[in-house]
């Protein structure tokens, strides 16, 4: 899921429970599920990879947060300190995205 509106990238707890992670450090978070009380998340640090064929983008390191995405149809979140890092063009009329970089 690519969210503009928020600010880190997010990785389902799930998904990282099995590749035996230590976290890095925790994070405070405010969303609408939290309903203004801010919930405590452990942090990761791990490499995100956008590959293409002709030119991948690789970040070495991301600090991730763990967060519970179940029942919502996707694993992770990216964020504004990836997408920073990107040309993202979002075409509502088509309900389609660009990414470059």
């Amino acid at each position: 899921m690519i969210d503009t509106g928020a600010s880190g990238t997010a990785i389902d707890e799930n998904a990282i429970k099995p590749l035996g992670l230590t976290p890095t450090g925790s994070t405070q978070i405010h969303t609408p599920s939290t309903r203004g009380t801010a919930a405590t998340c452990p942090t990761y640090d791990v490499a995100v990879g956008i590959y293409h064929s002709v030119s991948p983008l690789l970040i070495a390191t991301v600090p991730v947060i763990a967060s519970d995405f179940t029942g919502m149809g996707f694993d992770a979140l990216v964020g504004r300190d990836v997408l920073q890092r990107c040309l993202f063009l979002y075409d509502g009329v088509a309900g389609t995205f660009t990414i470059g970089f």
